[in-house]
């Protein structure tokens, strides 16, 4: 056998172990009330199963143990201190990255929609996630690997009616009427969300769905960040978590702490909660109306728009599902 044939085995194990190796990065970051935490208490309850295919998950029970500590902040505005937490992140960051490739990992869905901001910054600046592109320029500083950036999008009156329930269940202060207006007159929307997160990743495809096609329906979410891997491993419908409070809950609750106007301005009754007037409503409807449209025309190719829904006619259904 001549030396070059003679070396071709060493050369197909060396190209083997590092094809194990590889690993797709995929982001998941959001939004907020997007079914988020029904999907990574779902994925977390079928870890092992998902690992015998070969996708990994890094879900809160990471992501908030000190894996992202200090990578959101703005570098101008962090202390000493909090660039030394970035500094220790990202090497964390590294390290368990390198574990994944080890173990075989093929896939990583990194679950975790703090990444894009809180719901509270987003009420006290009236706005959807202020300072997205500096948080996420930090980052994806520290996931270079990333091949897929992951957003599920909800309508805008809907999405800001549970958040202004979720303030209530949180304690925080009632978000009330002029904060309602501005809310509904303010121009930020879903496609400026898309246009910061395409800018923040500009080697990943930026993926988008809308909340109201995947709720219950985890093994749909997976399938669309990762083109159906690890789908057989999940439940076909999953329990709804962290669902908002019905009025007459939200009522309640503001009663037992002694804010009886506040109580009292929510209509009694079993419904959702809907803070805003029909004319706010109505703007925030024309608004998320425009954000779909966008994205259905190719959001000016920064991202892939996915509709996959029960019912969908098949000509449809599916379009657009990377692989």
């Amino acid at each position: 056998m001549s030396a070059p044939i003679a070396h071709i085995p060493a050369a197909l194990a060396a190209v083997t172990r590092g094809a194990r190796r590889l690993l797709e990065v995929i982001l998941h970051i959001g939004a907020h009330r997007t079914a988020t935490t029904s999907f990574q208490q779902t994925l977390e309850a079928n870890r092992a199963n998902l690992r015998k295919t070969g996708l990994g998950f890094w879900g809160p029970a990471q992501t908030r143990a000190g894996l992202l500590d200090g990578l959101g902040r703005d570098p101008a505005q962090a202390t000493a201190a909090e660039r030394a937490r970035a500094r220790r992140s990202r090497a964390a960051i590294a390290a368990a990255l390198a574990a994944e490739r080890d173990r075989g990992t093929r896939r990583l869905v990194v679950s975790e929609e703090n990444m894009m901001g809180t719901m509270r910054g987003n009420l006290a600046a009236r706005a959807l996630y202020p300072g997205l592109a500096v948080r996420l320029a930090r980052i994806g500083a520290a996931f270079p690997e990333v091949r897929r950036v992951a957003l599920g999008v909800r309508g805008l009156e809907d999405y800001w009616a549970s958040a202004c329930a979720y303030a209530i269940a949180a304690g925080l202060p009632v978000v009330g009427p002029s904060a309602h207006a501005a809310i509904a007159a303010g121009p930020r929307s879903w496609r400026d969300v898309v246009r910061e997160t395409a800018a923040a990743f500009p080697r990943a495809e930026v993926t988008v769905w809308a909340f109201d096609d995947v709720v219950g329906r985890p093994a749909a979410q997976l399938a669309m960040m990762t083109g159906g891997a690890g789908t057989a491993a999940l439940p076909r419908a999953a329990r709804r978590q962290n669902a908002s409070l019905p009025r007459d809950g939200l009522r309640a609750m503001l009663a037992r702490r002694g804010a009886l106007a506040e109580a009292a301005a929510i209509p009694p009754g079993p419904g959702c909660y809907m803070p805003f007037d029909r004319d706010q409503r109505a703007a925030l409807r024309i608004r998320y109306a425009a954000d779909l449209a966008w994205l259905r025309s190719g959001a000016a190719g920064l991202a892939r728009f996915i509709e996959d829904r029960p019912g969908l006619s098949p000509g449809r259904r599916g379009q657009g599902i990377p692989t």
